[in-house]
């Protein structure tokens, strides 16, 4: 469980005239300070969560991502080991298509480069978004990108957008054995309203004869994290 910065900050990058409340290391090191301060962490919430617009609009000259320079100074490397000395762990962003949904670089064509990129930094989650892609290629990108991440032999936390984009914002059927049959992983939706409507199209959606529901849809709302789970939810059962 833990704290997601998207809900409450979205995509702002203004820390010129807004430093308090951009998408920053100042952001999410104050956080990290008051979750443990506040006891959160004693509670169970271990987990500080990047959204979207924290990489560079570029990616290096080896194809790696980046973080904006200015609004994370020392890197997220420094961040995450931030995150692991006061007990927490660091979660970041990522977007399976051409560009992430603020428009920053998305990870289509680099999906093992980004992997082997958030385990060299020390991230403990990844949250895969699914903006500017094909959803006739999630059934491979998504798997794909887990086969990369349990390469690493880093325990990353896979939160993979597949269902929600597929779904809800492309009306489309959901494979649901390839979902079920990515172990480690779990699957994530957008807002809480958005999370009910994904919700309910699971229950229609994967009705498949001697198959369950997927296993668990979860979101991380900026206050707090709220479950959605279903378990043997076989055909005829709903």
């Amino acid at each position: 469980m833990g704290w997601l910065d998207w809900e409450r900050f979205r995509c702002n990058v203004d820390c010129e005239n807004d430093p308090d409340n951009c998408i920053s290391e100042q952001l999410f090191t104050e956080m990290a300070d008051r979750m443990v301060a506040d006891g959160f962490l004693d509670a169970g919430y271990n987990l500080v969560n990047i959204d979207d617009c924290w990489a560079s609009m570029e990616r290096d000259a080896y194809g790696r991502l980046e973080a904006d320079p200015d609004r994370f100074p020392h890197g997220i490397p420094w961040l995450a080991q931030y995150m692991h000395t006061r007990g927490l762990k660091l979660g970041i962003y990522g977007d399976y298509g051409n560009y992430t949904c603020g428009g920053y670089p998305g990870s289509i064509d680099y999906l093992q480069i980004d992997a082997e990129t958030f385990a060299f930094w020390g991230v403990d989650m990844l949250k895969l978004d699914g903006c500017y892609a094909d959803p006739a290629s999630m059934d491979k990108g998504y798997p794909e990108m887990e086969k990369y991440l349990n390469a690493t032999d880093r325990p990353i936390i896979y939160s993979c957008s597949w269902p929600y984009c597929m779904v809800c914002e492309h009306s489309a059927v959901v494979e649901h054995k390839a979902q079920t049959s990515s172990s480690g992983s779990f699957l994530s939706t957008g807002t809480s309203s958005q999370r009910i409507a994904t919700c309910g199209a699971c229950l229609t959606t994967f009705k498949i004869a001697g198959t369950a529901c997927p296993a668990s849809f979860s979101l991380l709302v900026t206050h707090e994290i709220r479950w959605c789970r279903w378990r043997s939810l076989a055909l005829g059962t709903i």
